[in-house]
């Protein structure tokens, strides 16, 4: 189990790597002025950290709220608050 998370973890972090250097690559040569360009990857860099934040937040709101309600037989009723909150996190991705 613990070898299939840290799989997919890996699996995700290549992507998302691979997805940000494509980004910069063409940012880079697509041809435009070099103000223009860095106006661009700053404003591209600025939503991918209000994008990160916003989905770090998202996980420890319901991480918290799992783990109030979870109880020892995980029966308390954290876990479906924490449930529509991974819901909602998947929907907004």
């Amino acid at each position: 189990m613990s070898q299939d998370s840290s799989f997919r973890n890996t699996a995700l972090l290549a992507f998302f790597g691979g997805a940000a250097l494509g980004a910069l690559v063409v940012a880079l040569t697509t041809p435009r002025q070099g103000a223009q360009v860095r106006r661009d990857l700053a404003g591209l860099g600025r939503r991918m950290k209000d994008r990160i934040g916003d989905i770090t937040q998202r996980g420890t709101r319901a991480w918290e709220v799992f783990k109030e309600g979870a109880g020892p037989a995980g029966t308390g009723s954290g876990m479906a608050h924490a449930a529509s909150d991974l819901n909602d996190i998947h929907r907004a991705g």
